[in-house]
C-alpha cells in the first residue's frame, strides 16, 4: 500500500463501523444495472468472497464495513457515494454470512473500494484490503488476517493439499495462468477466486495469485495471498519463501527473518532460502550475520538462477563496502551486473559500485555508474544525485553540483539518512556562496 493511502486508511480507522447489516445489505447498493432515486449512473457487480485463515469454511457472519473512492486520487469521495443507498456517505456497513458479499461498482468507471473487517478475536484479526474495481474484475478473494503468535506459527506441515485440488479447481487455475500471461489482470484474478471457491485449500493457487499481485506492483495484496497459503500448511515451501521476499520488499524485515528462519529449519538444504535472508539481515545491520547466513549459497552459487547469483554478489559486496573494501565491492558488483544486468536489484547495484568508485577517487567510473542508476531507478535511487553532487564540486563544477544536489533534497524520501541530508545542505549552502563571490 502507498504511504499516501496508507495514511488515509488511518485517518478512517478512528471512525471504525462495524455493524451487522439488514439482510437488505447484502447486496448491492442499488440493485446492479439499475439507477438510484437521483438518476445516478447504473452499476455492475463485484463478488466480494471471503475466506477464512486455513481455508476453512465460513459459518458465521463476517462484518465489515466499506467505503468506494473515485479511484483517482486517494481520500476524495466518489461523487456516486449516494447511488451506494439511502443516500449514505462514508463507510457503509455490511455482513457476509455465507463468505460472499454482492457490491455494486459505478458501471464504466474503476474506482477503488476499501475494506475495513474487525478481527473476531478467535479465527482472524482486523483485516484492511484495498482493491482496484477493473472494468473485467468480477469477483474477489478476500483473505481474513491470520492470528498468528508463537514460534511455529510459520512452520510448514507435512500435508501437500495441491494433490487434493479436483478437476475444475486445476482447470480454473489453468485459465487464470494464461489471463495472467496475457495482461489480463481482472480476468485473471477472477479465475484464481473460482479456484479458491472450488477448492480453498489449494496453495499452488494462492502462491500464483501472490505471484501475479507481485509482479504487479501490488504488494499488500501479494502478502495477503502469500499468507493465506502459509496458514493452510502445506509442506511446499514457495509461498513461504515468496512470503519472506515480500515482506523484505515492504521493509518488514523481522518478520520476514522470523518466517525464513523456521523454513530454513525445515529445508536446511534449501540455499535458495538463505539470500532473501541474509538480505533481511544486511538491512537491519547485522552484517556478520548476513555474511555467516549467505556462506553457503555462494560455495554453490553456479548452481542458483541468474537472479539469485547477482542478489547473493550484490549482498556480499554490501557487506564490503561497509568494511571500506572499495576495490572489492567493485569485483562482486561487476560480477553481478555481468550475470543478471537487468534484475530487481540492478539500479542499486549501480548506486554502490558508483560510491565504491567515489571513495576511490574515480570520478569518471563513479559518474558513469551513477547515471545508469538513474537512469534504471530513477527516484528510487535518489541517493546517486547526491553523489554526483560531491563529483562535481570535488571537480570544481559548482553549477552541476548545485543542480545535483537540489534533484536530490527535492526528491529524497522521508527514510533518507539524515547525515546525508545534512551534508547535502551544507555543502548546497557553500556551493552558492562561492558561485555569489564569484
Amino acid at each position: 500500500m502507498s504511504g499516501s493511502t496508507g495514511r488515509y486508511l488511518c485517518g478512517w480507522l478512528f471512525i471504525w463501523l462495524v455493524l451487522i447489516a439488514s439482510p437488505a445489505e447484502m447486496v448491492g447498493y442499488p440493485p446492479p444495472g439499475s439507477q438510484g432515486a437521483t438518476g445516478q449512473e447504473s452499476s455492475r457487480k463485484l463478488s466480494l468472497l471471503f475466506f477464512h485463515p486455513g481455508g476453512e469454511k465460513i459459518t458465521r457472519p463476517v462484518n465489515f464495513s466499506f467505503l468506494v473512492t473515485s479511484g483517482s486520487a486517494a481520500g476524495r469521495q466518489s461523487t456516486n457515494m449516494a447511488s451506494m443507498g439511502s443516500g449514505s456517505v462514508g463507510w457503509i456497513k455490511a455482513s457476509a454470512t455465507d463468505g460472499q458479499f454482492l457490491l455494486a461498482v459505478p458501471t464504466g468507471r474503476e474506482p477503488q473500494v476499501l475494506l475495513g473487517i474487525e478481527g473476531d478475536g478467535r479465527r482472524y484479526g482486523r483485516t484492511i484490503v484495498v482493491l482496484t474495481a477493473t472494468r473485467d474484475l468480477t469477483t474477489y478473494p478476500v483473505f481474513l488476517a491470520p492470528v498468528m503468535d508463537g514460534p511455529d506459527r510459520y512452520r510448514p506441515g507435512t500435508t501437500s493439499y495441491d494433490d487434493l485440488a479436483p478437476a475444475p479447481a486445476r482447470e480454473a487455475m489453468a485459465a487464470a495462468l494464461k489471463a495472467g500471461d496475457e495482461g489480463r489482470l481482472g480476468q485473471a484474478i477472477n479465475e484464481f477466486a473460482r479456484a479458491l471457491q472450488i477448492s480453498p485449500r489449494y496453495p499452488a493457487a494462492l502462491n500464483q495469485l501472490g505471484l501475479l499481485f507481485y509482479r504487479s506492483g501490488k504488494l499488500n495484496e501479494a502478502v495477503a495471498a502469500f499468507t493465506q497459503a502459509v496458514t493452510i500448511r502445506d509442506r511446499s515451501p514457495h509461498a513461504y519463501l515468496n512470503l519472506g521476499v515480500t515482506l523484505n520488499r515492504l521493509g518488514q524485515y523481522m518478520e520476514s527473518i522470523s518466517l525464513l528462519n523456521s523454513l530454513l529449519e525445515a529445508n536446511p538444504a534449501m540455499t535458495r532460502i538463505r539470500i532473501p535472508l541474509a538480505e533481511a539481515l544486511v538491512q537491519i545491520q547485522q552484517w556478520d550475520a548476513a555474511v555467516e547466513m549467505l556462506q553457503p549459497a555462494l560455495t554453490e552459487i553456479d548452481k542458483l538462477p541468474a537472479d539469485l547469483q547477482a542478489e547473493s554478489r550484490f549482498i556480499l559486496a554490501r557487506t564490503m563496502f561497509r568494511e571500506e573494501r572499495y576495490r572489492a565491492t567493485i569485483r562482486e558488483v561487476t560480477k553481478a551486473l555481468a550475470i543478471a544486468g537487468s534484475w530487481s536489484n540492478a539500479a542499486n547495484a549501480w548506486l554502490l559500485l558508483g560510491r565504491a568508485h567515489f571513495e576511490l577517487k574515480q570520478d569518471q567510473e563513479a559518474e558513469t555508474a551513477l547515471r545508469k542508476a538513474v537512469e534504471i531507478g530513477g527516484r528510487s535511487v535518489v541517493q546517486a544525485q547526491f553523489t554526483l553532487g560531491q563529483i562535481y564540486a570535488r571537480q570544481n563544477q559548482p553549477e552541476r553540483a548545485i543542480t545535483a544536489l537540489e534533484t536530490f533534497l527535492k526528491s529524497s524520501p522521508e527514510e533518507a539518512e539524515a547525515t546525508s541530508l545534512q551534508e547535502a545542505r551544507a555543502l548546497l549552502t557553500r556551493l552558492r556562496s562561492q558561485l555569489k563571490v564569484k
